[in-house]
Order: structure tokens, then C-alpha cells, then sequence
């Protein structure tokens, strides 16, 4: 089974770069000028609450105003707005959160005056696990570096504190960019 990881909402690009089975992450600057189409940017500081959609919420419009001044200073760049959460919930009800999430976006991004046509949306649900990099590793020791943060692997946490750290991680929104 081919593994895929997506990364979680910070100031951080990330791009898939393929060796056999394994998709590894490669990291830049929100604030390069260097990008290619299929790079994902990701949020480090932001930690969504399980069930929270509202735009207007302090995490989330932190993150679409970052968003909002990299599409105002790349015009020209086309996005998918993608939201991830972990594996609590029912697929159905992950399904309808992350749809929800990536669309407030998009609609708050919309009335701020970016295009329509320049933002796609998808809601991921828990399907895409978040990849544990080194750089993950470095700031909370309890990760090992080169797994995904799924359900099998949360569960055999040690500590109630790990696993709920665990899952506040997978849960983000991320920015991938389809067209420069």
C-alpha cells in the first residue's frame, strides 16, 4: 500500500517527492519566492479544536490571513485548501467537518476579494495521517520520525497526554498549490 502523509498549518511548504512506496516531505518558507505546483504549505502553530469550523474563531483567521497575503502577493497561483482531522469521529461526520472547514476558508478568502476560480476545496477527513518529520521528532520526543500519525499508531502512545498531542497535531489545514 502506498503511504502518503500531508502536513499540518503553519509557515512551512511542503512538496511530495517520491522514492518507491513512501512519499517524504520536503520543506520551505511561506515567504520564498521558490514554489512548484504540487508544494503544500502548512501551518506549525496552529492546533484546530475538534469540531471547530468558524472562520472567525482566533486559529483559524490567523492562518486565512496568511493565506489571504500570499494569493494578494502571488497572483497568479491557484490553490486547493485541504483540511485534515484524526481519527476520532465517524468517517461521515470527518467527512462533513473538514468539507465545512475548507469551504469557510475559501468563502472568507472570496468576500476578502480573491477569486473564485483561483481556490479549490477538498475535505479529507481523517484519510491523509500527518507524516512525522524529524523536525516533529526535535519538539515533541514521544513522535518517531517516519510514521503517520493514524489511529494504530496514536493508540500505542504511552501516556493519555501523548495521544491527545497526537491528535491535535493531524488536525490542520493545508494550502497546495495546483497552478503558479
Amino acid at each position: 500500500m502506498k503511504k502518503s502523509f500531508i502536513v499540518y498549518i503553519g509557515l512551512i511548504f511542503s512538496s511530495y517527492i517520491t522514492f518507491g512506496q513512501d512519499s517524504i516531505p520536503r520543506y520551505f518558507e511561506l515567504t520564498d519566492t521558490t514554489f512548484k505546483v504540487g508544494d503544500i504549505h502548512v501551518f506549525d502553530s496552529c492546533y484546530l479544536n475538534m469540531g471547530l469550523t468558524d472562520v472567525k474563531d482566533t486559529i483559524l483567521i490567523k492562518a486565512t490571513e496568511s493565506i489571504y497575503k500570499f494569493m494578494t502577493t502571488n497572483t497568479s497561483v491557484k490553490i486547493e485548501i485541504g483540511a485534515h482531522v484524526d481519527y476520532r469521529g465517524s468517517l461521515e461526520y470527518n467527512d462533513t467537518l473538514t468539507d465545512r472547514r475548507s469551504k469557510g476558508i475559501k468563502d472568507y478568502l472570496v468576500a476578502k476579494g480573491i477569486s473564485e476560480s483561483r481556490i479549490a476545496t477538498f475535505g479529507y477527513g481523517e484519510r491523509k495521517p500527518r507524516y512525522i518529520t524529524k523536525k516533529m521528532h526535535r519538539l515533541h520526543r514521544f513522535l518517531t520520525t517516519g510514521n503517520y500519525l493514524t489511529e494504530g499508531f496514536i493508540t500505542k502512545l504511552d501516556s493519555d497526554i501523548d495521544r491527545q498531542a497526537a491528535c491535535r497535531l493531524d488536525r490542520r489545514i493545508e494550502i497546495k498549490i495546483l497552478k503558479k
